[in-house]
């Protein structure tokens, strides 16, 4: 009998070590969404193996109907980030044909 009695009160106070911890990793992470949770923080909130809570199935868009042209991708990630004289050209073209009346 004392050892059932022992063993559900070292139950009911693991369970609510777990609780306090619980909240506050909630407030530390809604003061700061930024903060970095460790391994041990991430396997206290879900241990490895257990279940997921949740699951959603998701549908992905449609395929274009037609493909880009090829290498236009590629092309367009080797512009990236445009070089200050090109970003110049633009705003100056955009001002002008705003000036003229030709703007978006």
């Amino acid at each position: 009998l004392v050892a059932e009695i022992t063993d559900g009160l070292v139950r009911h106070l693991f369970r609510r070590m777990e609780e306090m911890a619980l909240a506050i990793l909630s407030v530390l992470l809604q003061r700061n969404p930024d903060l970095k949770l460790s391994p041990a923080d991430i396997a206290f909130l879900r241990p490895p193996g257990a279940p997921p809570l949740a699951t959603a199935r998701m549908l992905l868009p449609p395929t274009p109907l037609e493909a880009p042209p090829e290498g236009a991708v590629e092309e367009s990630l080797w512009a990236w980030p445009p070089s200050r004289d090109a970003v110049a050209e633009s705003s100056a073209e955009g001002a002008a044909g705003a000036a003229f009346g030709g703007g978006a």
